[in-house]
């Protein structure tokens, strides 16, 4: 058993946690990359090798995030699409991002003090965000409007480069922060406009050209 003063370090712990998290991976690596394998409970594949946490945290969260940038087209495509799938495959993307965004404070923190006014501005805006959509409609939103699904893929290509690259691009950092805070304010805007959730709503324009619409028959019907 491992001494006091050789206990794992947090990102060797982290890493796995997360992998497991991202992908429901079916091992559990160990926290003690010194154990041997017998004592570890790891496997992947038949390796022998144990996979150091943070590659594995890093192959994880690009896999998933390149899924997700895609998994909503191809279901569409092969006209799979459901209710209670668009329903999943948004709870999906949030838990994802959540992922990834533990895994910036986990291996990227000095990101997060460079740009802390940013990173706390879209975690407040999520927040509200989430607190509304829970007191209004009792759920998570699941609108996949078309500025969602571009937010969508810039964050999947800022967090693929973010930990797969070894020099990754700030403006990347910035074009999907812009595009999320403008995905989150109109989640938002229609939270508070709807009556109840709906899905495959191409935006906020959408909602009021059918606000406006339901007026003029209103007006029309009155007369």
């Amino acid at each position: 058993m491992p001494g006091i003063n050789s206990g794992p370090d947090r990102h060797q712990c982290l890493g796995p946690i997360l992998t497991l998290f991202l992908n429901d991976a079916k091992y559990v690596p160990s926290c003690y990359p010194d154990q041997p394998l017998a004592d570890s409970g790891f496997s992947l594949a038949g390796r022998t090798d144990p996979v150091p946490a943070n590659d594995d945290f890093r192959i994880s969260a690009g896999f998933s995030f390149l899924t997700d940038a895609v998994d909503g087209f191809l279901a569409r495509r092969f006209r799979v699409t459901s209710r209670a799938g668009t329903e999943l495959d948004s709870l999906g993307d949030d838990l994802t991002v959540v992922a990834g965004v533990i895994g910036l404070f986990v291996f990227k923190m000095d990101l997060v003090r460079d740009q802390v006014v940013i990173v706390f501005m879209l975690s407040v805006l999520f927040l509200l965000h989430t607190i509304i959509a829970l007191a209004r409609f009792g759920q998570l939103t699941s609108f996949h409007t078309r500025m969602a699904k571009i937010a969508a893929i810039s964050q999947a290509v800022f967090f693929i480069q973010l930990f797969l690259l070894p020099a990754p691009a700030d403006w990347v950092f910035f074009i999907a922060s812009g595009l999320t805070f403008l995905d989150l304010f109109e989640e938002i805007a229609m939270s508070l406009s709807l009556e109840e959730c709906e899905s495959d709503i191409k935006g906020w324009w959408e909602v009021r050209r059918r606000q406006k619409k339901g007026f003029d028959d209103h007006s029309h019907s009155a007369r």
